[in-house]
C-alpha cells in the first residue's frame, strides 16, 4: 500500500476537515490497508480520470483507449460522505472511466449509459491541496465523469464537445 495524504481520511474514513485560513492544516493520514485504490490515471486525449489496471484501458471518447499520464492517483473508498468528502463515485467497467452515479449513468463512450462496478469511492473536495494531491478535478454535468479542469479546452466528452465543469473543485491524492 502506498503512503498517501488524503486530506482527512482516517482509518475509518471519519471525514475531512475544510481548510480555514489562518488556522494550521490537519497532518497527513495514511489510509488504512484496503480503504485506498492506486492505479487511478489521467488521460491527456479525453481528460477524465480512468482506471489503469487492463490491458485495454478501456474506450475514450477521443477515440481508441484511453492513454495513461502523469500521476498515479490513490483513491479513498468505503468511507461515509462529509461536508468535504463526496460519496457515489464509481468505476464503469466499460469505460474505465471514474463517474458519479448519484444522478444516473450518463452517457458512456463504450455505448448507452456507465454501469457501477466495484467500489464506492469517496472524493474530498475543496479543501487545500497537500503536497502530494492535485485540485482542479470536476464533475462533468454531460456526461458525469471526473475530469481534469486545468487546460482551456476541458478535453473530450461521450455527450459531445468539451467537458462541462460543475459543483467541487475535488483534491484527489498521488503517489
Amino acid at each position: 500500500m502506498f503512503l498517501t495524504r488524503a486530506a482527512g481520511v482516517t482509518a475509518g474514513l471519519v471525514g475531512l476537515a475544510a481548510a480555514v485560513p489562518g488556522q494550521a492544516q490537519a497532518a497527513p493520514v495514511i489510509p488504512a490497508a484496503g480503504t485506498a485504490q492506486s492505479n487511478w490515471r489521467f488521460c491527456p486525449k479525453c481528460y477524465s480520470m480512468f482506471f489503469f489496471g487492463y490491458a485495454d484501458n478501456g474506450r475514450c471518447p477521443a477515440g481508441g483507449a484511453h492513454t495513461a499520464q502523469g500521476y498515479n492517483f490513490i483513491l479513498p473508498y468505503g468511507g461515509a460522505e462529509t461536508p468535504n468528502a463526496q460519496s457515489y463515485w464509481r468505476f464503469c467497467p466499460k469505460c474505465y472511466s471514474m463517474h458519479f452515479e448519484y444522478y444516473g449513468p450518463g452517457p458512456c463512450p463504450a455505448g448507452a449509459g456507465h454501469t457501477e462496478q466495484g467500489f464506492v469511492f469517496v472524493l474530498p473536495h475543496d479543501i487545500a491541496a497537500p503536497p502530494t494531491s492535485q485540485s482542479n478535478w470536476r464533475f462533468c454535468q454531460k456526461c458525469f465523469v471526473l475530469f481534469f479542469y486545468g487546460y482551456a479546452d476541458n478535453g473530450r466528452c461521450a455527450a459531445g464537445g468539451a467537458h462541462s465543469a460543475q459543483g467541487y473543485n475535488f483534491v484527489l491524492p498521488h503517489a
